[in-house]
């Protein structure tokens, strides 16, 4: 093997580590996790990357409006989500 193919080896070998650090960084998504009655006292975002997993028919409630732009799912059980907000500033 010359020089040359060993530094395009290298180089690309490089690359591709690089590009898994990347996407192993940038596209991981945060998991909380409910495991029993739940009440939160204010507005409350679930964000990009971000999944909230409600397990055994746990309630969740939120006293304030709710936004989501990550996920929301359930395990073990219903999705039992009450929202008490006034709909505003979601």
């Amino acid at each position: 093997m010359n020089r040359r193919t060993l530094y395009i080896i290298i180089t690309a070998i490089i690359v591709v580590g690089c590009g898994l650090v990347w996407y192993l960084t940038t596209q991981r998504v945060k998991v909380t996790f409910i495991n029993s009655d739940t009440v939160i006292d204010e507005d409350y975002t679930i964000e990009k990357k971000q999944k909230i997993v409600i397990r055994n028919d746990s309630k969740l409630t939120i006293k304030g409006n709710l936004a989501t732009q990550g996920e929301v799912s359930c395990e073990n059980g219903g999705l039992n989500i009450v929202i008490e907000g006034d709909g505003r500033n979601c």
